[in-house]
């Protein structure tokens, strides 16, 4: 039948590709690599992957009946890509910023006065595994009010956060998600002259401004970061189909934790198609922006702006 035809010849290409990739990484031959994939790409290529109508994944509600148990182990082969192969540009493209409020009267006046806080992009093997099957990088976006960002891994790693998904009627843990770590956030220029934002290596240190709590900057946070959530590719018809060609369970995109009281389960909104490498600055120009928004809206009406909740747990 042709529709098994074509599914051998894109197996067929996925396979020689692999064998590819390793023999030229072995061999550290970049040009070679670059070569065999532009050869492949022509051969078989790859579903768009544009923006399209959104088709959600169902959410889970707290009284479907679920059963909690343990996935078997999954061996993972982590081979990264070459620097050839990756990005050019990320992903995040922030709305501008006009800098020249955070040298004005009205923000210094405000500024640091609500304390501090640091945002992170965390990864694990979990996440890896589900990048080297499909070819996204994904990380969690979070922020904490803790010391070190450190403390914060700790804390991700205890709760085994995103490490459930959905199979069927049951909730079953999956492993790889026990080992979080902050990516590196590597500047590629200098901040403006009195950002709140500051660089900490893994992490970007945020002083918010008077009014600001550490609760509304993270739901802030997680909202401007929605269209490269997990959640919002996952739900592209095109990014679905890529999936299904590669063979790979839609299902294990929408992840969960298990609530501290251990009384059910809440969606993990955190996880996010982003690039510590590439899309540092955005990500630290986003943060600017949240507060940059914040102190205006306080300016024009002596009260900060209320920031709405997305009506899924954290």
């Amino acid at each position: 039948l042709p529709w098994r035809m074509e599914l051998y010849n894109r197996s067929k290409a996925i396979i020689i590709s692999a064998i590819i990739c390793r023999r030229c990484l072995s061999a550290n031959d970049r040009g070679a690599f670059e070569r065999a994939r532009l050869a492949l790409t022509a051969a078989a290529p790859q579903p768009s992957l544009e923006p399209e109508a959104a088709c959600p994944l169902a959410p889970m509600r707290e009284s479907e009946p679920v059963t909690q148990r343990n996935a078997q182990p999954q061996q993972l082969s982590l081979l990264p890509l070459p620097a050839s192969a990756r990005p050019r540009r990320g992903r995040l493209a922030p709305p501008p910023v006009d800098t020249a409020l955070f040298a004005s009267a009205t923000y210094r006046a405000v500024a640091g006065q609500g304390g501090t806080a640091l945002a992170y992009l965390a990864g694990c093997i979990g996440l890896a595994g589900i990048h080297e099957a499909i070819n996204t990088t994904l990380y969690k976006a979070g922020t904490t009010s803790a010391a070190t960002v450190d403390a914060r891994m700790q804390t991700l790693n205890e709760a085994g956060y995103a490490a459930y998904r959905r199979l069927g009627n049951e909730v079953v843990a999956e492993p790889g998600f026990q080992n979080w770590i902050a990516a590196d956030l590597p500047p590629h220029g200098p901040r403006p002259p009195n950002s709140p934002v500051t660089g900490l290596g893994n992490a970007l240190q945020v002083r918010l401004p008077a009014g600001m709590t550490h609760e509304a900057f993270d739901i802030a946070l997680t909202e401007r970061l929605w269209s490269v959530s997990l959640a919002t590719i996952a739900a592209q018809p095109a990014f679905r189909l890529m999936c299904l060609g590669r063979g790979f369970d839609i299902g294990r995109l929408q992840r969960f934790t298990l609530k501290q009281d251990k009384s059910g389960f809440k969606t993990a909104c955190e996880l996010v198609r982003l690039s510590p490498r590439w899309d540092a600055d955005a990500y630290a120009d986003l943060i600017e922006g949240i507060i940059a928004d914040f102190v205006l809206a306080r300016s024009r009406s002596g009260n900060p702006s209320p920031m709405s909740r997305h009506a899924i747990e954290r």
